[in-house]
């Protein structure tokens, strides 16, 4: 098969290079699948400890007065799924412990430390890599369910 001629020996060869190396600035730039992966477990385990924050333990607080003594309990009482109770890369159940009448820790272990970015739009939950333990005071404030036949709508 003959080659085609090009008007530059070299077009080719040039083409190729201008394509490796954008996506090694690609890769660099946005960062390895793996460590897209690792930032997403991260991104998941914050979504679930805020919901254990305020669906789980504030809601518990707010019907019952008093915090639960431990995470099954408080998933005995949700009406969510489990899989909110666990970590979602190690399926093992996040850390929970009650420090007084109305506070509470919620532990995790995180992949890769939060950058400045994630840390501005959610300080709340600024980590490190590695285990992090959150503390809370239970809110009431709106966490209580009102049954549907109490409520009354304008018309």
């Amino acid at each position: 098969m003959k080659r085609p001629n090009f008007p530059f020996p070299l077009f080719p060869s040039i083409i190729t290079a201008i394509i490796a190396i954008s996506v090694i600035a690609g890769l660099i730039t946005a960062g390895s699948p793996t460590e897209e992966r690792l930032r997403r477990f991260d991104d998941q385990r914050i979504s679930r400890l805020e919901q254990l924050r305020f669906g789980a333990i504030d809601s518990f607080y707010a019907d019952r007065g008093t915090l639960p003594q431990t995470l099954n309990e408080a998933q005995e009482f949700w009406a969510g799924d489990g899989t909110t109770f666990v970590d979602p890369s190690t399926q093992t159940p996040f850390e929970y412990r009650a420090t007084g009448p109305d506070t509470y820790e919620l532990c995790a272990t995180f992949d890769r430390p939060m950058d400045a970015e994630q840390v501005r739009i959610q300080p709340t939950w600024e980590h490190g890599a590695g285990r992090t333990c959150f503390n809370f005071t239970a809110r009431t404030t709106g966490s209580k369910a009102i049954p549907a036949e109490t409520v009354v709508y304008p018309k």
